[in-house]
Parts: structure tokens; sequence; C-alpha cells
């Protein structure tokens, strides 16, 4: 069976049925940020999970706007999160810590992560480069890891200016921590 996604769920146009492109297979769609504990990947159908799972995702995280998989996971028993995200738009705070917080918590389980969006370039590259740079990536890492794995992640203005402000905050509070631990006067005590 070949299954098919309407591109005008990608980009927001009309397209009639003719334009309508075939789904890449999954397994050739998944994009691993961090080899066997977390990847990117399109929005699945139900005969995808059993692939995905497969090829060593056993938990997965929705960032689309909707709840339109969430059942799908639930009855195939796989673990997941779902982080609301609206297109084009970047992840808060709040979510990026739900986040770390699964990952960490699936990845000491065994279970790799997989996180997508509708087609898994925007709001996916952007939640995947979030974590790396509350992981510690400066942000030109975490955009060049996020460009290696998924050459095809295509950020918004939007996303890329929370990435900057995120990485900002993350180095700030590097340095303040780095302060703490060396004294007010920067030399270790």
């Amino acid at each position: 069976m070949t299954n098919y996604i309407d591109k005008s769920l990608l980009n927001n146009t009309d397209l009639s049925d003719e334009e309508q492109q075939p789904l890449q297979p999954i397994e050739e769609n998944l994009w691993w940020v961090i080899p066997a504990k977390l990847a990117g990947v399109r929005k699945p159908v139900a005969e995808e999970i059993a692939q995905l799972q497969k090829a060593g995702v056993g938990a997965v995280v929705s960032v689309m706007d909707d709840p339109s998989n969430l059942d799908l996971y639930q009855r195939s028993e796989i673990p997941n999160l779902w982080l609301p995200t609206k297109g084009g738009t970047a992840p808060s705070p709040e979510q990026i810590q739900e986040l770390e917080n699964f990952i960490s918590s699936q990845n000491q389980l065994g279970h790799a992560v997989a996180v997508h969006c509708t087609s898994g370039r925007r709001r996916t590259g952007t939640m995947l480069a979030a974590y790396l740079l509350a992981a510690g990536s400066s942000y030109e890492q975490a955009m060049q890891i996020i460009q290696e794995a998924n050459p095809d992640a295509e950020l918004r203005a939007a996303q890329t200016t929370f990435l900057r402000e995120l990485a900002a905050k993350v180095s700030q509070a590097k340095d303040v921590q780095s302060g703490v631990e060396k004294g007010s006067s920067g030399y270790e005590t």
C-alpha cells in the first residue's frame, strides 16, 4: 500500500489530488540527531509504527498542534508525549523542560525517542535544536547537527530567533554557574 501526503498540509496551499506526493518510507525519513537516542521524523501513519520500532524508536513526541496521532500511540502502547506547537512557531520554555524530562526518562529505559510534526522539518527541527541547546550545544553546533541530520529542515524566522535567544540564555546561565563555582573574583575557591 502506498501512503500519500497532501502537500497542502505542509505549506498551507491548496493542491489537487494529482499533486499529492507519495510518502517517503518512514525508515528513510527518520533522521538521528543523537544516534540510538533521539531522532526526528514526519508524522507516521498506523502501518509505520512497527517500522519505527524496528528502526529503534521506543517512544514518540508529537509537536503537532492537534492530537491526531495520540490514540494511535496509545493503541500501540508506545510511550508518548504531546507538546502542541502551532506551525511556524517555537515551543515554550515549559515544553522544552517537558521534552528534556521525557527524553531523559525514556533514554534511561533504553528507548530512543522520535520527535515529529507533520513534515518532520520545522517544528521538529526547532524542538530538537532546543533540546541540543538545553543540553549544552552552542547555537552553531545545534544548527549544524540539525542540518547534517536533515538537510531539508527549514526553520522559520520566529523559530531561529527563539533558538538564538535560548542559546544566549543557556550560555548566560552557564556563565553565572561558572562564576558561582569560581567565586566572585573569577578564581576557583
